[in-house]
């Protein structure tokens, strides 16, 4: 999966971001 925005995705998506964190920074 590919995030043009991280920055973006975490503002507008908090908790589905607080999820993906952990798979996203493997």
């Amino acid at each position: 999966m590919e995030i043009a925005q991280p920055e973006t995705f975490r503002q507008q998506f908090p908790n589905l971001w607080d999820q993906l964190a952990p798979y996203v920074k493997q």
